[in-house]
């Protein structure tokens, strides 16, 4: 995951620049909430739980989930703020706004962690993140979510797949966010509506 990101630094930037922006990223909270790897909760023996539940959860992952929630939340006021029929319909799949984290979980790391939004998209958000803060992660969550709108009124499952990047034919997984620029100003309107909800 980290691998991708350091790669779009690689891209637009000299070695040494890029190691500079990339440990002032992981230095912040929020990528350390969404890129830190989860612990696997173990069994009283020692080795790795096959089947882990909410109370197997290690106190690490407990606070990784607890940093992520006001992203979370962010997140879903800027889509409430722009598409209400949109957030109902993702809160009701998940039970609650607190369910619905797993899906933004998804979104947040795959726009700094692979290719689903594409090489120029993501490398426009990695540059905005680097210089404007955290909050251009929170407006990209939301704007992606806007712009696959039409896809994402469906099952959990579908809507799972559809945030994955599935397609049918066997094409690499990606987003259709639409054009560069036009997602781009997307991102703004919803990085201002998540700071509006604040």
């Amino acid at each position: 995951m980290l691998q991708y990101l350091a790669a779009l630094l690689l891209l637009n930037t000299t070695a040494p620049q890029a190691f500079i922006i990339l440990a002032n990223l992981l230095h912040r909270p929020l990528p350390t909430a969404f890129l830190t790897p989860a612990t696997p909760p173990t069994t009283s023996s020692g080795r790795a739980n096959p089947t882990p539940n909410d109370s197997a959860l290690s106190a690490s992952d407990a606070a990784a989930r607890a940093a992520r929630a006001p992203t979370h939340a962010a997140v879903l006021a800027a889509v409430a703020a722009q598409r209400p029929s949109l957030h109902t319909h993702l809160v009701s799949l998940a039970g609650e706004p607190a369910g619905a984290g797993a899906l933004l979980d998804a979104v947040v790391r795959a726009l700094v962690g692979g290719p689903l939004a594409g090489l120029e998209v993501a490398s426009r958000v990695v540059d905005a993140w680097a210089f404007e803060g955290d909050g251009v992660l929170v407006g990209a969550a939301a704007a992606v979510l806007v712009s696959l709108e039409a896809r994402l009124y469906g099952a959990l499952e579908d809507v799972r797949a559809v945030l994955a990047g599935e397609t049918d034919g066997g094409r690499p997984p990606r987003w259709d966010l639409g054009p560069t620029d036009e997602f781009v100003r997307l991102v703004r309107v919803m990085v201002d509506e998540a700071k509006g909800a604040d």
